[in-house]
Order: structure tokens, then C-alpha cells, then sequence
């Protein structure tokens, strides 16, 4: 059943627009004078009226109030009396005392019932929306060079004007060790001169980093790979020119995250400015980029990475976390909800090709089956997922590389095995080789290429040749009126 967004506006109106069923004469309650009024609607309304709107957030709980209008004119509070009810309980459920908790993704519609004595029953709705636990953010692509692609449908949270903010701690005179810079997108602070350029190992950034003091702050961290990834301009310019015109001092373009590559620990994840989320031997040098915070409201929020283990340099488990400053310890970022995703069977339990599943944590919807259309040349994805229509929707799209890489856990060696185990089937990571491809264009040789993600141990590529053949997973928002 095709979910159906409430806009702000229409759930008020809602709210006036309810009709009583039945009639005659009961109903009543006594008017003055010992003469009686009779029940003429329900309405539903929410004691506090911010928890949901324009949505409810997952996991929140928000008080209902069942107010019966009489034809007198007056209003008594019916919710203690009347009986709740919800259309979709694995999105809302609602309890006897008219108190809904949000537990998916998705929308519902709360009725409020209350039989007055006979058979006169009146019945008020509300729907409600329950928003997901972050929003993604645009990738920055605003060329198009294919109908429905990341250029041209720019999904996700629009970034702040100015983007970024520096501070230079006081000492004017100094540009280049005292100032920092906070990111009005993420709210995180940010080095302004990444590791005073010294290339360092992976234990060697981590110590950094840690050891870092820095305009009176002593909280500074190496950056996990959301974090750092969400610096990451996939534009049709060069990621390492645009953060110097925002500011940055830049000598490096590769840098060291906190997050370990889960398949190989000896290995750690790296990104480069110019859009590769990839990965080399802790042994290696390369930057470091320290980060604190969120210091501040972003206009998004990011999700942990979901590692929560914490490696050596060799890539042994270590007993604890404690003090290592590893992403495994400091798990910074939104909670992951529970339950992560929601299976939505389309009305046809038996057949699972039409069946879609919801992340919770970002609000996107994917088809089940992760593979629908084969392997195909880029242009050829981008129209295949445009053209598809599924569980009463026809709003699909090729994800861009930010909605992809939203799927990857990297506490686990192969991802596609733990998509499966999430309900998932036909995910394409049996091996190294096979990728998805996404919306997003290369910012360099954007026409011929194009970034591609691969499930099997989470590496996302901007340098796949568009003529390639690689997999293809639609993907729209959860909720329809979120295009963000």
C-alpha cells in the first residue's frame, strides 16, 4: 500500500474535517437547564503539537487528546474514554491513555473511537508521520550528465551559506596553527592545517590527535570515516581547490580515519579529498585531520560508523578500547536505531520481488531484491532505476554516492553478508569485484566517469568507467514529500 505523506498544513486541517458516523439522539450530555447536547465529532489533536511536526522522530512518544465537539457548542475531553487505534501499528502504536510511540519509519493514521451509551459511534483520525534519525546531506554535484542523475536531482539536505566558519583563537597574527574551523553543515570542528602536514602513520595520527591542544580545547580526535567522507565535494571541480577557497590550509589530499577496515585490520580506511573512500596498511603514512565535536547544531546530524571493535596496528583485537581514541571507542555520531530496518511486504506476503525495506536510521527505501536489472553500462542504471515502479511507486532512483555508502557497517568484514542478514537478498558482494553503481559523476573526467560502491568490504570508487557494466539498487525516500 503506497505510503501517504501528511504535509503540515493538511494535518490540521484533519483535524477539523471529521465526521461523525450514525446518528439519532445519543450521544448527549447535559447542556444547563437539564436540556442535553448530542456528540457531533471527534477530533485528535497533539498535547504538544512540535513532537510531530512536520513529523514524529523514531523512538519518540507524543500525549494524544480526544476532544468531542457538541451541538451546543461546547467540548469534553474523551481521551481516557475513547478507544485508540492504529492504521499501521509496525510504524506508530498508540495505548489505551491515547499515547503514541514511534517505532518505524514511515506513516500511520491514529483513530480515536467513543460509543456514547448506543449505537451512535464517533470516530476522529490523525495522521502521523515518523521521520528517520538523520538526514543525509548533498554530495555538492550540481552538473548533470544524465536525466535523473545526482546533478540534476541534488537529493539531500541543501548545505549552509557560508559553509564554514574560521576562528582564529585569539591570536590574529597566527593563520596557520592557532585557527580552526567549524562546518556549519556537520557542526564539527575542524584543524584548519590538517597534521601541520607530517605525514604519520595510522598509530602515529591517532596519537596526534589525541595529544592535540588547539585553541583551548583539549578534545580533539582523528576524524572516523563519516566524518571525514562529509568533507568530500563530489563536484565538477577538484574536493582539494574548493576546501582551499573555503578556507583550509591544504598541503594533502589522502588522510587517515579512526575507523579500521574490519576484513583486513592491519588495514585502515583513508579519504581522499577528491571522493575515494578506500583503505591501505596502518604502516603506511598519510595525513592526519583532528576533529572535535559537533560543537554546534548542524543543519544535519551524521550516523556512527557502527564499528564498536578496536584493533593494533598488526590488526589484533584488543581487549579494550579504552584510550585508544579509535572510532570502535568513541562510536561519535547519531545512535543507530533499533530495529535498524523495516520490511515492507507491498500486500503480497507471498511473493517477495515486490517487497521494499526502510532504514530506520536514514529514511531511504530500497527494493528487497539487490539486484534487478543485471549489470548495466551507467547511463543505462541511471534509466533503469528512473523507469522502475514498485510497491505503488514510481519515484525510484539511482542512489548517489552518499545514499549508497549509508548502507555500509564497518564493524563487519563483508558487508553484503550482513545486508543479507538484514533481510536483503540478491546483494551483489559474493566478491571483490562486483560494485553498484551510483548518481554520482566523477569531479574529475565527470563525463566518462562515474563513482561505484562495492558491498563486499565497503570501497566507494570515483574512477569506474561509465561504459562499465556494474549492479544496479534503486533507492527513493521513505517518506514522500523528504526529498531533501
Amino acid at each position: 500500500m503506497k505510503i501517504q505523506y501528511v504535509t503540515r498544513q493538511s494535518l490540521f486541517i484533519s483535524l477539523l474535517a471529521l465526521t461523525a458516523c450514525g446518528g439519532g439522539d445519543g450521544g448527549s450530555a447535559n447542556s444547563g437547564g437539564g436540556s442535553t447536547a448530542t456528540l457531533l465529532s471527534l477530533s485528535i489533536t497533539p498535547v504538544n503539537p512540535a513532537l510531530v511536526d512536520p513529523a514524529l522522530a523514531f523512538g519518540a512518544n507524543a500525549q494524544m487528546t480526544a476532544s468531542g465537539s457538541y451541538s451546543d457548542g461546547s467540548t469534553r475531553d474523551l481521551t481516557g474514554v475513547a478507544t485508540w487505534q492504529s492504521s499501521t501499528p509496525g510504524v506508530v502504536t498508540v495505548d489505551n491513555a491515547g499515547v503514541v510511540t514511534a517505532v518505524a519509519v514511515g506513516d500511520a493514521t491514529i483513530t480515536a473511537t467513543y460509543i456514547p451509551g448506543d449505537s451512535n459511534t464517533v470516530s476522529g483520525t490523525l495522521p502521523i508521520s515518523v521521520d528517520s534519525v538523520v538526514h543525509l546531506a548533498q554530495t555538492g554535484q550540481t552538473t548533470q550528465y544524465a536525466p535523473g542523475d545526482d546533478g540534476e536531482l541534488q537529493a539531500g539536505v541543501t548545505w549552509p551559506s557560508p559553509r564554514f566558519t574560521l576562528n582564529d583563537c585569539g591570536t590574529p597574527a597566527n593563520t596557520t596553527d592557532d585557527v580552526v574551523v567549524t562546518d556549519r553543515l556537520t557542526g564539527l570542528m575542524w584543524v584548519r592545517n590538517h597534521g601541520a602536514s607530517t605525514p604519520r602513520t595510522w598509530q602515529g595520527s591517532l596519537d596526534y590527535a589525541n595529544a592535540l591542544s588547539l585553541c583551548g580545547f583539549d578534545d580533539w580526535r582523528l576524524a572516523n570515516v563519516n566524518e571525514l567522507e562529509s568533507l568530500v565535494v563530489n563536484a565538477a571541480e577538484s574536493g582539494f581547490t574548493w576546501l582551499l577557497a573555503q578556507g583550509f590550509i591544504m598541503s594533502q589530499s589522502s588522510f587517515w580515519t579512526s575507523t579500521t577496515l574490519a576484513l583486513h585490520p592491519d588495514r585502515a580506511w583513508s579519504v581522499d579529498v577528491y571522493g575515494d573512500v578506500g583503505e591501505y596498511p596502518k604502516t603506511a603514512t598519510s595525513a592526519a585531520w583532528a576533529v572535535r565535536g559537533p560543537v554546534a547544531a548542524g543543519a544535519v546530524t551524521l550516523a556512527r560508523t557502527g564499528q564498536t571493535t578496536c584493533y593494533d596496528a598488526a590488526g589484533g583485537a584488543l581487549p579494550s578500547c579504552a584510550g585508544t581514541g579509535q572510532g570502535g571507542e568513541l562510536t561519535a555520531g547519531a545512535p543507530w536505531p533499533s530495529p535498524r530496518f523495516r520490511l515492507d511486504q507491498c500486500g503480497t506476503p507471498v511473493d517477495t520481488t515486490d517487497d521494499v525495506i526502510i532504514d530506520n536510521l536514514t529514511g531511504m527505501m530500497w527494493p528487497r531484491d539487490a539486484n534487478r536489472f543485471g549489470p548495466r553500462a551507467w547511463s543505462d542504471a541511471v534509466a533503469d532505476a528512473n523507469g522502475l515502479s514498485l510497491c505503488g511507486f514510481d519515484d525510484w532512483r539511482l542512489p548517489n554516492q552518499r545514499e549508497l555508502r549509508s548502507l555500509v557497517d564497518y564493524e563487519q568484514a563483508v558487508i553484503g553478508n550482513w545486508l543479507v542478514q538484514q533481510g536483503f537478498e540478491n546483494v551483489q558482494a559474493a566478491n571483490v569485484l562486483p560494485c553498484y553503481w551510483t548518481s554520482t559523476s566523477a569531479p574529475i573526467d565527470s563525463a566518462n566517469r562515474a563513482a561505484c560502491g562495492f558491498l563486499f568490504e565497503g570501497i566507494f570508487t570515483i574512477f569506474e568507467a561509465k561504459t562499465a557494466t556494474h549492479y544496479v539498487w534503486p533507492v527513493r525516500r521513505g517518506l514522500a514529500d523528504q526529498n531533501f
